[in-house]
């Protein structure tokens, strides 16, 4: 036998493959981030938890003329920020199924419940004794706020249904401060009476799989708002007070699911009903000095009834690289309006 044994080094290597789209096609993707902006799940967390302030907060960081989408759905009210997935601020125009080409979007996303059920509660509380003095009256206005959520959600069959329960309510006050001129011609500050702002909203979700392809969601939402003692404080007294009550129910479901191999298909269904109304504490004229006082009725009442409905399918079929969209939109509103307003009459001095 003649054995040898060789031993050789092997010198080190190292290569790195970078893979990703191509920037041309990257930028014209409508789906892509080149007219898009992607909120982070950060992001959205720091967002505030009251709807209304969610809406106003996307609204102006979107440019302060957005139109909003929910889950497809334009407009209506906004969910729980435990609920939502994602929030999309689209810039693209042109998209097919776009009917507002005068502004700008933002396309928010939900999901129910996941993983085993669970909740959570939470409540501010803010008090005027930890605000400072107002430097332009001598008198200091007691004010609060209080609001509370309540959220429970999760899965009810695995790989089946799930849902997600919402209820927030808020029980806010403040204090005007009436500054006025007596008839002997002296200058007071005097507070007023408490202005009360209370308010509550559920919203619940359904997601049932009705195949292992097909989705059905069905959501509901109510709110309630009631306002009183508006319209007073500066040279407003205190037979100038209304007071405002607002109500809404918001019903959606969705269905979507391929159809096939090549085509998709996303139907949804909207209904909305919202009432508002207004009174006033005096029915009177209103008498109105000029750097001085005002005096008189409110001379506000009646409200506003509007029912609306939104029907709408989207269908996509991909062929290789190309994707053709089409749908249908059929919307229908019905308004009744009796609101008044200075049906008495103003004499200014």
């Amino acid at each position: 036998d003649n054995r040898q044994q060789i031993e050789l080094a092997l010198g080190g290597f190292e290569d790195t493959v970078e893979v990703g789209r191509d920037a041309q096609s990257a930028a014209a993707d409508p789906n892509g981030g080149s007219l898009s902006t992607q909120l982070t799940a950060d992001e959205i967390d720091a967002l505030p938890d009251d709807p209304n302030d969610l809406l106003n907060q996307l609204v102006e960081m979107a440019g302060g003329a957005a139109r909003v989408r929910i889950d497809g759905f334009n407009g209506g009210t906004l969910p729980s920020r435990d609920v939502i997935r994602s929030i999309r601020i689209v810039r693209d125009t042109f998209p097919a199924e776009n009917h507002s080409a005068e502004s700008d979007g933002i396309d928010i996303i939900t999901q129910a419940g996941v993983g085993a059920i669970r909740g959570g509660f939470s409540t501010r509380v803010r008090d005027s004794v930890l605000s400072g003095d107002n430097p332009f009256v001598d008198v200091k206005a007691p004010e609060r706020s209080q609001n509370f959520d309540a959220n429970l959600g999760g899965t009810i069959t695995p790989n089946k249904s799930s849902f997600s329960l919402f209820v927030g309510g808020r029980k806010q006050y403040d204090t005007p401060v009436a500054t006025f001129t007596t008839i002997d011609g002296r200058k007071e500050s005097r507070l007023l009476a408490r202005r009360p702002n209370d308010g509550w909203n559920v919203n619940g979700m359904l997601d049932y799989a009705l195949t292992t392809q097909h989705m059905l969601r069905v959501g509901y939402s109510q709110n309630q708002s009631e306002r009183r003692n508006l319209g007073i404080g500066g040279f407003d007294l205190t037979e100038r007070a209304y007071a405002s009550e607002s109500s809404g129910n918001q019903v959606r479901m969705q269905e979507t699911g391929p159809i096939g191999a090549n085509v998709f298909l996303n139907s949804r269904l909207q209904l909305r009903f919202n009432d508002s109304a207004s009174i006033a504490s005096l029915e009177a004229p209103t008498i109105r000095v000029l750097d001085s006082f005002t005096r008189g009725g409110a001379q506000v009442k009646g409200g506003r009834t509007q029912k609306d409905f939104e029907l709408s399918s989207d269908l996509n079929y991909v062929r290789g690289i190309h994707t053709i969209r089409g749908g249908i939109l059929i919307e229908g509103r019905h308004y009744r309006a009796d609101d008044m307003s200075n049906y008495l009459g103003t004499h200014i001095f």
